[in-house]
């Protein structure tokens, strides 16, 4: 979990590797995070809910991994977030309504996943 202590960090960006394992949830004492990206590696497991605490994040890619279950309420506080990009992972259930509580987004990416339900009207 050493990850965790990289306190002073603003952009983690590790994609097209093969890295595995899951997200750790030591990802959210990484509050300095401006860029979180991860896409194109082996991740499995759920999104750590822990990815709430970065709140100075504006950009984060996940996309083409193996992150399943479903996209944890937290993830929906990143009120600073322009980008979200989700696609291509085994992420189910429904997109919550509180989508809606990120204002400043530009490009919301879910594509290629297992959601269920209705759009958001709200």
């Amino acid at each position: 979990n050493e990850i965790g202590e990289l306190n002073l960090l603003t952009a983690l960006e590790a994609g097209s590797n093969f890295l595995v394992s899951s997200i750790p949830p030591s990802i959210g004492n990484l509050t300095s995070l401006d860029v979180l990206d991860l896409v194109t590696n082996l991740l499995s497991g759920s999104i750590p809910p822990e990815i709430g605490n970065l709140q100075a994040l504006r950009s984060l890619s996940l996309a083409s991994n193996f992150l399943s279950g479903p996209m944890p309420p937290e993830l929906f506080s990143l009120t600073s977030l322009v980008t979200l990009n989700l696609n291509n992972n085994r992420l189910s259930g429904a997109l919550p309504a509180e989508v809606g509580a990120l204002s400043q987004i530009v490009s919301l990416s879910v594509s290629f996943n297992s959601l269920t339900g209705a759009i958001p009207a709200e």
